[in-house]
């Protein structure tokens, strides 16, 4: 059993990451990052994802998953 810990953002699209989800420059969308370590604390993944949202606003927020315990965080 590992550590996963996500942080969601809503963040202004960069340039190239506007351009690829076809918005445009400084829309704002949602930011994923994301890493998963060992039981030992050893990073095995690391993910950064963009999508866009029609709803996006503001805010952020970091969750953490303990084996199968999932603990949301503002």
């Amino acid at each position: 059993s590992g550590i996963a810990e996500e942080r969601l953002s809503i963040v202004p699209a960069p340039g190239r990451i506007a351009d690829l989800l076809e918005v445009l420059p400084s829309t704002p969308v949602l930011k994923l990052d994301r890493i998963v370590r060992s039981a030992s604390g050893v990073p095995l993944e690391w993910q950064l994802t963009f999508s866009r949202s029609s709803t996006a606003t503001g805010g952020s927020g970091v969750r953490r998953r303990l084996g199968s315990e999932l603990i949301d965080h503002a």
